[in-house]
C-alpha cells in the first residue's frame, strides 16, 4: 500500500479499539459559523451583497471578526460564484426587424473593403457588474441604449489608420487629447 508500518498500525489500532476507522465526532477545527448562518449569507449574497460587506455585518452584529474570504468559502461551497452580471441590451420590436433586415441585406457583402474600429465606452452611474450567483440561474439586468457615456474611439483598415477620438452624450465639461498613432 506504499504507506509507513507505523501508519499501518495505528489504524490497526484505532479500528480494534474502536470499531471504526473513522475520525470521532468533535474532532477537529470547531466550526466558527453555524449553518443557519450560513444559509443567511448566501440569502444576502443573492440579493446582491457583497463578501466584505456579509462579513462587516456579521462583524458588528455578533462583535465576532470574521474575515470576507470565510464568506467566501462558504458561498463557493455552496455552489454559488461570483460572476460578471450578463447584460441584455433593451431592444424594441422596431430594432430587432430593422437588424435582421440589415443582417439578411449584407449576408454577401465583400467585407474586405472595411474600416475596422473599436471604442470604450465610460458610463456614468452604471450598476453592478458582478455578483454571486448559482452559473445555472445567471442574473440579468437590463441596459439602455444610450445612457450617459464617454466614449473613446479608433480605427484601422488595410491602408490607413484613424486618430484617438472622445466623445460623450451628455453635459458637462471634458477634454480628450487626440493621438496620432505610428
Amino acid at each position: 500500500m506504499n504507506i509507513h508500518k507505523n501508519t499501518a498500525q495505528q489504524v490497526i489500532h484505532k479500528y480494534e479499539t474502536e470499531g471504526s476507522v473513522k475520525d470521532r465526532a468533535g474532532r477537529g477545527r470547531k466550526r466558527k459559523i453555524s449553518h443557519a448562518e450560513e444559509n443567511l449569507f448566501v440569502k444576502r449574497a443573492k440579493k446582491g451583497k457583497y463578501a466584505t460587506d456579509i462579513a462587516r455585518e456579521y462583524s458588528s452584529r455578533t462583535r465576532t471578526p470574521l474575515h470576507p474570504q470565510t464568506v467566501r468559502n462558504i458561498l463557493s461551497k455552496t455552489g454559488l460564484r461570483h460572476l460578471v452580471i450578463q447584460e441584455v441590451e433593451a431592444l424594441t420590436e422596431d430594432n430587432r426587424g430593422k437588424r435582421l433586415t440589415y443582417a439578411t441585406k449584407k449576408k454577401k457583402f465583400n467585407w474586405q473593403n472595411v474600416l475596422f474600429s473599436d471604442e470604450k465606452t465610460f458610463q456614468v452611474g452604471a450598476g453592478l457588474k458582478t455578483a454571486w450567483q448559482d452559473p445555472k440561474k445567471r442574473q440579468t439586468r437590463k441596459v439602455f441604449r444610450h445612457p450617459k457615456k464617454l466614449h473613446v474611439w479608433a480605427g484601422a483598415g488595410y491602408f490607413m489608420k484613424c486618430k484617438l477620438f472622445c466623445f460623450g452624450n451628455f453635459t458637462g465639461q471634458f477634454s480628450c487629447t487626440q493621438h496620432q498613432h505610428p
